[in-house]
């Protein structure tokens, strides 16, 4: 899980969500910051302190990245340090609100279907009456379409992604290499290899996690979303290219 400073009300709000789980298997939790310096190092220590004895949580520096995005390399960090039986590895944003069910569905559903390559969820935007707000939940619609078509799906929301730890492990299907080597944008990529080798994506009912929208997102903050978008889709085009 990426922790960022600007989502510290994550570590008061979903963070406890994520570490309550009745998930009965073995299970890490491990939080990445970019460095001790950074402001969710600490409230996120503070955290895990509180859960001591309780869960198998840590917290890991992952400091610069050089060869792509800092969110894939905080991730690939957390790859590497992974337990060695870990099965499956599931990445979060910090702000995804967890249902205490969550892990144990979304790890079913892998066991039930081992041909999927990813599980993802599906961001519920709650719109708060702003003009931008509503934009954004409108953008976000498309990623409900795996819930029409049985769950397959070739959306991914970054937001929540399962996959096979082995994937990462023996680079399956260029998975690692393809993230670390340039990669921006961690769900488009991953979108990309998974179409590129024909791989499942499934979007399960259980995948769904409300999001509410804070209300002083404008019109203009959309447009620059929808902006850094466009150049994350161009820069994928041109890799495939």
């Amino acid at each position: 899980m990426e922790c960022y400073s600007h989502h510290l009300g994550s570590v008061y709000g979903q963070f406890p969500l994520q570490l309550t789980s009745l998930y009965g298997g073995p299970l890490e939790f491990l939080f990445v910051v970019e460095s001790t310096e950074d402001p969710a190092y600490h409230a996120v220590s503070l955290l895990i302190s509180e859960f001591k004895g309780e869960v198998d949580a840590k917290i890991l520096v992952a400091g610069l990245s050089t060869t792509c995005s800092q969110k894939i390399h905080d991730q690939l960090v957390g790859v590497e340090k992974m337990h060695k039986d870990s099965k499956y590895i599931l990445f979060l944003d910090d702000d995804v609100r967890l249902h205490p069910g969550s892990i144990g569905a979304l790890t079913a559903e892998m066991e039930k279907r081992p041909e999927i390559f990813i599980q993802t969820g599906y961001p519920l935007d709650l719109p708060s009456g702003s003009l931008g707000s509503y934009c954004i939940y409108e953008y976000h619609m498309p990623c409900s379409m795996g819930f029409a078509t049985s769950g397959r799906t070739f959306f991914l929301w970054g937001g929540c992604m399962m996959m096979h730890a082995d994937d990462f492990r023996y680079d399956g299907c260029g998975v690692a290499s393809g993230l670390r080597d340039g990669g921006y944008s961690d769900d488009m990529t991953l979108a990309a290899i998974a179409g590129a080798h024909k791989k499942l994506i499934s979007s399960p009912p259980v995948a769904v996690f409300p999001h509410p929208l804070a209300s002083d997102l404008t019109f203009s903050q959309f447009i620059l979303e929808l902006s850094k978008e466009a150049d994350i889709c161009l820069g994928v085009l041109c890799n495939k290219s």
